[in-house]
């Protein structure tokens, strides 16, 4: 009796998760109009198995990345914000800034890029790190437009959604976990892209990095009997 409460219990608390997959979104809604002296409506949001990371952005190219740690436990983590543009003039520190937080990600690297208000004070050199680091194919970005980028360093697109006005733009990624590394590894293995259809439609509060089993236990399969078992206490 006492061994079959234990099993009852072991079966409720093992959810298998989707085969080891974890889903990653970055989302950029531009600004209403590219005219006025104020943007209204912009925001960048990053989810995490479709649940809104706490990662709160600002005003400009907000770059966050992707961590796992054994190729089970995965995460996002702010890496910073650099606003490309302010008061008519392209702001050549903020450029220098996201070029040098994109050479301080290493080989195999996740990261997503997105913009809330505009990025259009960016550099050829901050454009062209983002093209050689993430796999980014943009040239440009007009006044107040909304982009969002998911790459793999060095130079891997997984996603990318071209500069819109006033449009939501959804980058949504699924990893397979089973073919990742921990981030922090010297190598790198280059993680299987799942197609995803997830899309996240409500803006939630708060999330936590989530646990992804990579096996199933064995007796795993012994609880899915549990619904043919004919036992009475």
């Amino acid at each position: 009796m006492l061994l079959f409460m234990i099993f009852v219990v072991l079966c409720a608390l093992y959810v298998p998760s989707e085969s080891g997959v974890c889903t990653i979104t970055g989302i950029s809604k531009g600004c209403d109009s590219a005219s006025g002296f104020t943007c209204s409506n912009t925001y960048a949001n990053f989810y995490l198995n479709n649940v809104l990371s706490s990662i709160s952005a600002g005003y400009g190219m907000n770059l966050v990345k992707f961590t796992s740690s054994s190729g089970s436990n995965c995460g996002l983590s702010y890496v910073g914000t650099y606003y490309g543009f302010t008061f008519g003039t392209a702001y050549t520190a903020n450029s220098t800034g996201l070029i040098s937080a994109l050479n301080a990600l290493k080989d195999g690297d996740i990261a997503i890029a997105a913009l809330t208000d505009t990025g259009s004070g960016f550099s050829t050199a901050a454009i062209s790190s983002l093209q050689s680091t993430l796999g980014a194919t943009v040239t440009s970005f007009s006044y107040r437009y909304g982009y969002v980028l998911i790459g793999q360093k060095p130079g891997k697109k997984l996603c990318e959604k071209s500069p819109a006005l006033n449009t939501v733009l959804n980058c949504t990624v699924s990893l397979n976990m089973a073919s990742l590394v921990p981030t922090s590894a010297p190598t790198t293995r280059v993680p299987t892209v799942v197609p995803s259809t997830a899309s996240p439609t409500t803006r939630p509060t708060s999330a936590t990095p989530t646990r992804i089993p990579t096996a199933i236990p064995r007796y795993y399969y012994l609880c899915s009997l549990l619904p043919f078992t004919n036992f009475s206490l």
